[in-house]
């Protein structure tokens, strides 16, 4: 795809984010990730403690959260996954607190579901129960795709670092490393963008919508940082100051992400599998209506 066919492409995406009202649907996702960030977290650890050890997965993740809300966002998670995952139960609770955490965690993809299937224009058909079923085991698998994202992330972070330590003094460290990082969340998007839809859409349509969310949320996560810093965020809510915090990136964060799924939509209908068919003009229904 030509530069200026990017270019056209990102304004068609813009015009559709405004007409959908996009922030709508990730101020709706944001509360939902707040309230499932606990179970979340506690997965992801217990998940990524099995291969990589619980405690650098949690030192891991922490080290990322503070690099991105600051450290009452820090403290807070920390807080979040010790409360969440208190030692000392009994097998069958800890068994029935993973299957509360699992159940708990994959409300927020059903969330994600909605919205993603309203951009897409796309109805629910069929029985009730069937379509209630398939889409609890699309929100469970979407719970497990997450755990396995952390683990990814996690462990790419941790074979960076012992680069680094190994082979001191690479030129360019600093930004091979970014350009990892942007190609594993381009990755990450570009399946995301391609299971999330209630529709086909191949890989080709994929591509440019994945590579732009993956640099939008590279610049958000040191854009956010540089203002939460200086527009001292955390201390103008007092207590709530980090929650609000984590409530904010979450808000900023999935307007890009939302911003990448219309412009999958979009270069689908423009240009990929979906050329030539009929593109929704009705505006999105309020989610839950």
């Amino acid at each position: 795809m030509r530069l200026s066919e990017v270019r056209e492409l990102v304004q068609a995406t813009a015009t559709r984010w405004s007409e959908d009202n996009v922030p709508r649907l990730a101020a709706a996702f944001s509360f939902y990730a707040v309230l499932s960030l606990a179970p979340l977290l506690v997965f992801a650890v217990v998940l990524g403690g099995y291969f990589l050890g619980q405690s650098d997965t949690q030192t891991q993740i922490l080290t990322q959260v503070q690099q991105a809300v600051g450290k009452g966002g820090r403290d807070l998670v920390e807080e979040l996954i010790k409360q969440a995952n208190k030692p000392g139960a009994s097998v069958i609770a800890s068994l029935l607190s993973l299957i509360v955490t699992f159940f708990s965690a994959s409300n927020l993809f059903l969330q994600l579901n909605d919205s993603v299937n309203a951009i897409w224009g796309i109805k629910t058909q069929g029985p009730f129960l069937k379509n209630l079923l398939l889409t609890r085991i699309g929100a469970f698998l979407g719970v497990l795709f997450f755990g396995v994202i952390v683990l990814g992330w996690v462990g790419l972070d941790s074979w960076l670092h012992w680069l680094d330590q190994r082979v001191p003094g690479i030129p360019g460290w600093k930004a091979l490393s970014v350009i990892v990082s942007i190609v594993f969340l381009a990755i990450v998007f570009a399946v995301a963008f391609r299971s999330l839809p209630k529709d086909k859409v191949s890989w080709k349509d994929t591509i440019v919508p994945a590579i732009v969310t993956a640099l939008g949320i590279s610049l958000a996560k040191y854009a956010l940082s540089l203002y939460f810093g200086l527009a001292k965020v955390s201390e103008a809510y007092g207590s709530a100051g980090a929650l609000v915090v984590i409530l904010l990136w979450i808000y900023y964060t999935s307007q890009i992400f939302f911003f990448g799924i219309e412009m999958t939509y979009v270069n689908s209908h423009q240009r990929g599998s979906h050329q030539g068919e009929p593109v929704r003009t009705e505006p999105i229904p309020t989610l839950g209506a």
